[in-house]
């Protein structure tokens, strides 16, 4: 893949990656990046074609400089990057020689015998991918502490028989090392912002297929309008509408490659009484209609 263009799919489902490599009762993994590119010919499917992951992901980038696709946006990074990506979302590597690095791999049963072991007072998932800033430069000052926390991790999974307390001691130190770093970096705001803007995250996954008004997660949430359009401008710089509305594009853009269902259909699924104001909201977003977006990603 070059990059002049969004990737493009070889075949007309998206392609949904699980986890298959459990070290004894938990689900970790840390890969270099150097063999899954030497591998990635031999992958199915490959790493260079979109895919939904089925897992939590850190990518360390160690040395080089490239792109990595996040949701079909192209991120660019550079040595000592790090790119952070949730389950669920859509990826795609861009590889080239020059890139070194790690890619950690973790998943929801993970995270439960991480919480029975150990407490971390933010969670990777919800405050390292607020207002999604889904990555962070490491700087000098932290960078081989990083770098020394992945390779004893890596080292410990080597092991003839690993000790999985030590692995929740690291992983949660890497864990603490990098949110911290994070909110020096993307959120100043305090805890109490914070914490409503995550859980806003999480009604919006729960109800955005039905509901695109911001009056109602307010109400959830049990604050005024007001208050939540101040909560995420205050940590994003957006509304709360906006976050909805982005939350409903990002689902089309998944399925109108995941699924050939028709876009009427899709319009219907996702809440809209009819195609066009679906089109118009999808275009409004991305300058682009749901079938051109389909046949520029495809083609």
């Amino acid at each position: 893949m070059n990059g002049n263009h969004i990737n493009k799919l070889s075949q007309n489902v998206l392609p949904e990656i699980g986890f298959h490599n459990p070290i004894g009762d938990i689900e970790f993994e840390i890969v270099d990046l150097e063999k899954l590119r030497l591998r990635s010919k031999t992958l199915q499917p490959p790493p260079h074609i979109p895919h939904k992951l089925g897992f939590h992901l850190i990518l360390l980038i160690e040395q080089g400089r490239g792109f990595h696709w996040v949701d079909f946006e192209k991120r660019p990074f550079k040595e000592n990057t790090v790119i952070f990506l949730n389950k669920g979302q859509v990826q795609s590597f861009d590889f080239n020689e020059q890139i070194k690095g790690k890619v950690i791999v973790y998943t929801e049963r993970f995270l439960s015998l991480l919480r029975e072991h150990i407490t971390i007072p933010f969670l990777l998932h919800n405050n390292l991918l607020l207002n999604g800033v889904s990555h962070i430069e490491l700087q000098q000052s932290i960078k081989c502490n990083v770098f020394l926390l992945t390779k004893a991790l890596q080292i410990e999974i080597s092991q003839p028989v690993m000790t999985r307390e030590i692995i929740f001691s690291l992983f949660g130190s890497l864990v603490m090392t990098l949110a911290r770093e994070h909110n020096m970096q993307h959120n100043k705001t305090p805890p109490l912002e914070t914490k409503r803007f995550v859980e806003f995250g999480k009604i919006i996954e729960k109800y955005f297929f039905d509901q695109r008004d911001a009056c109602f997660y307010a109400q959830k949430l049990c604050i005024t309008y007001k208050t939540l359009n101040e909560v995420c401008k205050k940590v994003s710089g957006k509304t709360a509408k906006f976050h909805i509305d982005q939350r409903v594009i990002l689902e089309s853009k998944r399925r109108l490659l995941a699924d050939e269902m028709d876009i009427s259909t899709l319009a219907y699924d996702l809440g809209f009484n009819e195609v066009g104001n679906f089109s118009k909201f999808f275009k409004r977003y991305t300058q682009v209609t749901p079938n051109q977006f389909r046949k520029k990603v495809r083609d």
